[in-house]
């Protein structure tokens, strides 16, 4: 298996796209992190990881924090030893989507916050655990860039 012995974080995991990848990835072998602000999800998800047979850990993590962050990386390298992969996966967009230039400055605050700070946060936090590894951190796009349409656009603009 590609993967095998290989010890992945996937930030933002406990749904969606962070879910999948997790899920492939364990599914082609690797030990997994579900590194998630929702407790509750990157539980289940670690559980579904577990019945294929993989280890799988449920970290709750704020990319935006940076003590939650090391926190995490710490929680990490105390179980596995290392760090192989790392998948920036979590992000924030509008609950409803929005023409791009009605969101507030708000919005686009916790936007900036969590698909760039994060990004940066993350993959500063295993930097030096990963070097040497021919390992990077894998940064997700949204799958909106790939549409014209003036609806919310934050989560590509930041990555």
């Amino acid at each position: 298996m590609k993967f095998e012995g290989k010890v992945a974080i996937v930030t933002g995991a406990g749904q969606g796209i962070g879910r999948g990848i997790a899920l492939k990835l364990a599914q082609k072998g690797a030990s997994l992190v579900i590194a998630d602000l929702n407790p509750e999800t990157a539980n289940v998800v670690a559980g579904e990881i577990k019945e294929l047979g993989r280890q799988s850990i449920a970290i709750q993590t704020d990319v935006v924090s940076s003590t939650s962050v090391n926190q995490m990386v710490k929680q990490v390298l105390d179980n596995f030893g290392t760090v192989d992969i790392l998948v920036n996966n979590a992000g924030y967009v509008a609950p409803k989507m929005t023409p791009f230039f009605n969101e507030t400055e708000e919005y686009w605050d916790k936007v900036i916050a969590v698909c760039l700070k994060g990004v940066i946060l993350c993959s500063r936090a295993v930097v030096d655990t990963m070097m040497g590894k021919f390992s990077r951190p894998l940064n997700t796009l949204s799958a909106s860039a790939l549409n014209s349409a003036l609806s919310d656009r934050s989560p590509v603009a930041t990555r």
